[in-house]
């Protein structure tokens, strides 16, 4: 055997290397001046370059979307939120949801939230459409398969392989216009102002942090949102970052 026949050998190439075109041949794998491999992360930014990354939104910026009214206990047949992956391989992995509140829900008490994974849709009717948009206008959208639907809608109790993934409380009382939550999945992110003081006038930010959450092809995500004295409903605006792959 030759002298490093039985070596990986890596191109020392610190500085960024010449772009090769997709699928237009092979490339070498780049490594440090001390030959250790240079490793891209597995992280959104990556995700929106090989165009596998996008969001999902209110088709209007600025104009909110009704939600239910009177739900003051869960109630399965009234999600406010529903996402079907269509794809027929892939998987839906949801990064984010950012839920902004334009008008609270009318009554007193604490609004709360749960999270359902089902292997079918859920959506018989109702509710208002969100928009895709991509994080990165050199690729086509990875959306196209995905229909979010948002708001006031009629939605199955659910199939049998359905499960409860995450749950808990939004906020105690029925907030302020101007409120935002930001539910994170599969962040190593510790919570920031999980702590809403009720006694502030101005709308406040809240975060709140779960493992990771994948929508299995043919699959759906449900969002349900209720609480014991709610009355009318609220107006929400929505923003959720998802990768496909």
């Amino acid at each position: 055997m030759a002298q490093n026949e039985d070596r990986i050998l890596v191109d020392a190439r610190e500085t960024s290397p010449t772009i090769t075109a997709d699928n237009a041949g092979f490339g070498y794998m780049r490594g440090t001046k001390r030959g250790e491999p240079i490793v891209q992360l597995a992280d959104d930014q990556m995700y929106a370059f090989e165009g596998s990354f996008a969001t999902l939104s209110n088709a209007t910026p600025g104009t909110a979307i009704t939600s239910q009214a009177s739900i003051t206990a869960y109630d399965g047949t009234k999600d406010v939120l529903h996402i079907l992956n269509s794809e027929t391989a892939k998987s839906l992995v949801i990064r984010f949801i950012k839920v902004f509140v334009s008008v609270v829900p009318g009554g007193s008490g604490t609004q709360k939230y749960e999270f359902r994974l089902d292997t079918q849709t859920g959506l018989t009717s109702g509710g208002t459409a969100l928009t895709a948009k991509r994080a990165n206008l050199a690729v086509a959208s990875p959306l196209g398969n995905v229909v979010a639907t948002a708001g006031a809608m009629t939605t199955v109790a659910g199939s049998a392989n359905m499960e409860k993934t995450y749950s808990g409380q939004m906020r105690n009382g029925v907030g302020l216009a101007g409120d935002e939550f930001l539910f994170l999945f599969g962040h190593n992110y510790a919570a920031v102002n999980g702590y809403l003081d009720p006694a502030t006038t101005v709308g406040q930010q809240k975060t709140l942090v779960h493992g990771p959450l994948v929508v299995r092809p043919g699959g759906s995500l449900r969002m349900s949102h209720y609480g014991a004295s709610l009355s009318t409903a609220a107006q929400f605006e929505w923003e959720i970052g998802a990768v496909v792959r």
